[in-house]
């Protein structure tokens, strides 16, 4: 084609060629249009079009929705789209929606004049896949082991492997892509679903289902672990790189972490549960964050693995989180025993903080104190800036249980500085909740709604939406005390929504304490209205 192409140009100047193919003819003078997958709307329209062509009396308008959605499964492609809505004669959508199990083989065409290579999905897969070069195939397959893509770094750890090299595997990368197998978008790679299901069973064909597996959990654990130190570093990405980074590779986390406990390997396990700890807490998913390190912990106490303290300590945060004080007291006790034969200041100052906070929770204030001084004392250890700006956070916290809410804020001012230079967002806003609570506690309502609306807006800025639920909460309150019953209820309710779909049990309990007593004032309102 490109041969015919080329020649019909230099014969006529005047010709414009339109050709479509899997991959660009790769002439001179060729501009390469992409085309991506269908929309929904363009999806269902094709999807209506072909099936009225196969039954006259079919009506789209009936299941648009099912349509929608049945689409947008098929990855937006005009062939699979075609090709099951050609079975309208004989299925329904719904019955087309449900045979989508085993979408390769059981779409197919419902005429015979179809080419053999464009009569069933995985006729068309199997043709474009058996032209590839083997270099091209192995990555194809390997790359089909990641769930909604992967950047390059993560494709040379996983795919290059023998018969690629590391360093080639850019190279085929950029082939899959003009050959229309692989997509490019943000920097990041993926496939299909329908070419993602083909690869794997290629994947397993070649028997290297386990080993890939294997290299991807791996990868991503390691990556956990890192980001919990990076950002703390000197020289390090920061704390929002990760963030981005996390919230686009979180399938891929969900499916190492189940490969890993599957498995039972549990190094990798405790590295991607533990070590994406602090990403629980901060995003809300400490639910999840939970579910993730008991399920770690039923097949490994995590003793040899060296990540035992790490995956208690962050257990133990959590669990305070989801309102499971007597919880969090345990495991904040066994998280300091397995850390005695370790040395790490961060993590031996955020366990004596869960149980200074449990403490409070139960009304032991002395106790409270005390924990707070060995939590302080721990993190002030190292001289790093983040362990400073933490440090300070600490001592605000220490000096409001004693009263001196004049010394914590002098301490969150100092502390505020630290975190912004080190990048630590997530800590940012906790220092600014710790700040609005100093500021409502002395009645300056207007301080601590700027504060609070400011600390929202970073917190929504970044994806921190257990951050989110928490100053909704507070705002609520702060409203509630200048009198704005409506306003009140419309945080509080924001907060409710929030934590009930995050799994945050203190969050919800607070919320719908506020909720009532915004109802009450209301009440309380009217009824003095009254003649």
């Amino acid at each position: 084609a490109a041969a015919l192409a080329v020649e019909l140009v230099e014969r006529l100047p005047e010709l414009v060629v339109l050709a479509t193919s899997r991959e660009s003819l790769r002439v001179a003078g060729e501009a390469v249009w992409i085309l991506p997958p269908l929309d929904r709307a363009s999806g269902a329209a094709l999807f209506a079009d072909r099936a009225r062509a196969a039954s006259p009396r079919f009506d789209a308008a009936a299941t648009i929705e099912v349509v929608e959605r049945l689409c947008a499964e098929l990855d937006g492609m005009p062939l699979a789209i075609e090709l099951i809505a050609a079975r309208a004669n004989a299925f329904t959508v719904e019955q087309m929606q449900e045979r989508l199990a085993d979408r390769l083989e059981s779409i197919s065409a419902g005429t015979r004049r179809s080419a053999p290579r464009h009569q069933t999905l995985s006729a068309v897969t199997h043709w474009s896949h058996d032209l590839l070069f083997e270099a091209e195939r192995a990555t194809f397959r390997r790359l089909s082991i990641f769930a909604g893509g992967c950047t390059l770094e993560a494709a040379e750890a996983v795919c290059g492997v023998e018969p690629i090299d590391p360093f080639d595997v850019a190279e085929t990368l950029a082939r899959l892509i003009d050959k229309s197998l692989v997509i490019a978008e943000d920097g990041r790679y993926r496939m299909l679903l329908t070419l993602a299901e083909y690869g794997r069973a290629r994947l397993a064909e070649a028997g290297e289902l386990e080993s890939t597996s294997r290299r991807a959990a791996h990868w991503f654990a390691e990556r956990a672990l890192r980001s919990f130190s990076d950002w703390r570093t000197p020289g390090g990405r920061d704390q929002a790189w990760w963030m981005r980074r996390i919230n686009a590779d979180l399938d891929n986390v969900r499916r190492a972490l189940e490969w890993s406990i599957a498995h039972v390997d549990s190094e990798a396990a405790g590295r991607l549960a533990g070590g994406l700890g602090w990403y629980w807490w901060h995003t809300g998913r400490a639910a999840e964050g939970v579910a993730w390190l008991d399920r770690v912990f039923d097949v490994s106490n995590l003793a040899q693995e060296g990540t035992r303290g790490l995956a208690l300590t962050w257990l133990a945060r959590l669990c305070l989180d989801t309102g499971d004080y007597d919880r969090a007291k345990i495991t904040a006790g066994a998280a300091l025993e397995a850390l005695s034969a370790d040395d790490d200041p961060a993590l031996e100052s955020l366990a004596e903080f869960v149980l200074s906070r449990v403490a409070v929770a139960h009304g032991q204030l002395d106790v409270a104190r005390s924990h707070a001084r060995r939590s302080t004392a721990a993190q002030a250890r190292v001289a790093r800036p983040w362990n400073q700006g933490i440090t300070a956070v600490l001592k605000a916290s220490e000096a409001a249980l004693c009263g001196d809410h004049t010394a914590a804020e002098r301490e969150l001012a100092t502390a505020t500085s630290l975190l912004r230079n080190v990048g630590d967002v997530a800590a940012l806003v906790l220092a600014s909740h710790q700040l609005l609570r100093l500021q409502l506690a002395r009645h300056a309502y207007d301080d601590s709604d700027r504060t609070a609306r400011d600390a929202i807006a970073l917190a929504e800025q970044y994806g921190l939406q257990g951050w989110v639920a928490v100053l909704s909460n507070e705002l609520g309150a702060i409203n509630r005390q200048r009198g704005d019953a409506s306003a009140s209820r419309e945080h509080h309710a924001k907060a409710l929504h929030l934590a009930r779909e995050l799994g945050l049990a203190t969050v919800q309990a607070a919320a719908l304490e506020g909720l009532m007593a915004s109802r009450h004032d209301r009440d309380s309102d009217l009824g003095s209205n009254l003649p």
